[in-house]
């Protein structure tokens, strides 16, 4: 029984949140970014409350699986965390901002989902309105 995970550490001296955090990387490179989330997650639980690189971990897998809100959550909340990392934080919401946001619906520039879906790039994000 582990009292505390976050001083689990494996024989080779690497800590249990840094393994599952470098697992997130690699499935994300795999293309496997609902399993990165779960890594990233599992890292951000245990790992002590000055590590920064889950926190990154998290909002690169929750951007891939198109959680685009709780990503810029996520960097938000790590900006309040770790002030003194603004460069590298802004640096990352850059990088997982989506290239357009396509709003559809009653009143917005699509009415329809083929038609957004037609104009939109790779990267962008659509949001339907209700109606």
């Amino acid at each position: 029984l582990v009292e505390d995970p976050a001083d689990t550490e494996p024989a080779n001296g690497v800590a249990l949140w840094t393994l599952f955090c470098n697992r997130s990387a690699a499935r994300m490179c795999l293309k496997r970014p609902d399993e990165a989330l779960l890594d990233a997650l599992s890292s951000h639980t245990v790992a002590p409350c000055d590590a920064i690189k889950p926190m990154l971990r998290c909002a690169e897998a929750m951007a891939a699986v198109g959680l685009h809100l709780a990503a810029r959550h996520c960097l938000e909340d790590a900006q309040l965390m770790f002030p003194e990392d603004k460069d590298r934080i802004h640096a990352k919401q850059v990088e997982l901002a989506p290239c357009r946001i396509i709003i559809v619906g009653a009143g917005e520039e699509f009415t329809t989902i083929s038609a957004a879906i037609a104009a939109a790039q790779s990267g962008s994000e659509i949001l339907v309105r209700p109606g």
